[in-house]
């Protein structure tokens, strides 16, 4: 059986960490147009969120479940435990791209392949 290595803390002292100095000045004109065109992107990024969550409208999400379907948010939701984390990467993909014709865009089809409203 190895031994495990002890760690020893002469090798990592025990000082507060250094702090760091920032030439920032959250008043300026410049820091205050930054913030605002962050927070316009952030707000705009939410909203395209929003609607490929709504897989492709009232219409489609309509036709989908009366056809007794799972949108692929919920059928994920089933598998999950309750509260377990999830990372939903690439709701985005391919958005604006190949003449939206991409099957994986945003602005023409959902992930479980009905088409989104735009």
């Amino acid at each position: 059986m190895l031994d495990s290595p002890t760690l020893s803390t002469d090798h990592y002292p025990l000082d507060p960490m250094e702090t760091l100095s920032s030439a920032l000045d959250p008043q300026s004109p410049e820091f205050k147009a930054n913030a605002e065109h962050n927070r316009a992107l952030a707000n705009e990024l939410k909203k395209r969120l929003a609607l490929v969550r709504e897989g492709g409208g009232e219409k489609y999400r309509k036709r989908h479940e009366e056809q007794g379907k799972l949108f692929v948010r919920e059928r994920i939701e089933r598998l999950l435990d309750p509260g377990a984390p999830f990372l939903e990467l690439s709701a985005l993909a391919a958005t604006n791209m190949y003449n939206n014709e991409a099957p994986c865009a945003e602005s023409s089809q959902a992930s479980d392949g009905s088409p989104i409203a735009k």
